[in-house]
């Protein structure tokens, strides 16, 4: 097996697999928000090796117009801890959407930014 680089071209190829999951799914007031959709996506549309560094490894600001109800548009932005587990690198942002019925997730252009 080849040695994975733990970047954000990495992260972002994990999370774009877990936003094409979240499109299609619903939130419900009170008992399933975008957190646990996320959770369900990683721990189904993941490996256990790739599941547990998501877990782990990174974290993301979520986005979306609707609060409640199916997810038809989303943006989230993801970011890898660094070794300190203080500062991390921010990814580029994904946005995920429905064109012609399947489901889209794309990363903005432009660069990760470390932020300490």
């Amino acid at each position: 097996m080849p040695d994975v680089p733990f970047d954000c071209n990495y992260v972002s190829r994990l999370y774009k697999k877990v936003g094409r999951c979240v499109l299609g799914q619903s939130t419900v007031v009170g008992t399933i928000d975008i957190t646990d959709l996320v959770t369900d996506c990683v721990e189904i549309t993941l490996s256990r090796a790739e599941a547990a560094f998501v877990f782990s490894q990174t974290n993301f600001v979520f986005g979306m117009p609707a609060p409640v109800g199916v997810v038809k548009y989303f943006y989230m932005s993801p970011f890898l801890w660094l070794s300190d587990d203080t500062n991390y690198e921010n990814c580029p942002i994904l946005e995920g959407y429905f064109k012609k019925g399947s489901p889209i997730v794309r990363a903005s252009k432009g660069g990760a930014v470390p932020t300490a």
